[in-house]
């Protein structure tokens, strides 16, 4: 307990500077093709596809550590549509799966190797709202989420980037 109260002390100090910065939200919108692996998917079902598109909206705030290393803090909501069926099914059966997802991202990122390019590492906690049909049987639940990636992000042009990243979803239901 004694060595929390100086890491507080010290993080609180030294991000006062930039919560004094007046702050400037950047509105963001994107289509990805993620692996299926960032589903949330109901056991016992498989994904006809190996990527499905996502799009994206949100809002976010970008912070400079220091010349080099940039810190984002994003929220955003996130649609994807997949078809699933059920693995026990000899003639599968495919039925629409869709996750919904609101999720808050950390992603710190290195400026100063590349002029247009910047490896990142991004973390997130999310809640995802599950709709599918499986077997006659309608099911909509939410679930929370973790998110863990890493990447290189392109600059395209002023305000327009790319990733590339990898990395892993936990769902706690799915």
């Amino acid at each position: 307990m004694k060595y929390l109260i100086p890491i507080i002390t010290m993080t609180y100090f030294s991000f006062t500077p930039v919560m004094a910065e007046e702050l400037q939200p950047q509105y963001f919108y994107g289509a990805a093709l993620s692996h299926v692996d960032m589903l949330a998917t109901p056991e016992q079902s498989k994904v006809s596809a190996k990527y499905v598109p996502t799009v994206f909206v949100g809002v976010g705030y970008e912070f400079n550590l220091d010349n080099d290393w940039k810190l984002e803090w994003n929220n955003s909501l996130n649609f994807s549509k997949a078809n699933i069926s059920a693995i026990e099914m000899s003639v599968p059966e495919y039925s629409a799966l869709t996750n919904v997802g609101l999720w808050s991202h950390a992603k710190l990122k290195y400026t100063g190797l590349f002029n247009h390019a910047s490896p990142f590492i991004k973390a997130g906690v999310g809640l995802v709202n599950v709709d599918y049909s499986l077997d006659g049987q309608a099911n909509n639940t939410w679930d929370t989420a973790t998110n863990l990636q890493a990447g290189i992000e392109f600059e395209l042009s002023e305000g327009s980037t790319i990733s590339i990243g990898f990395g892993k979803s936990s769902y706690n239901k799915f």
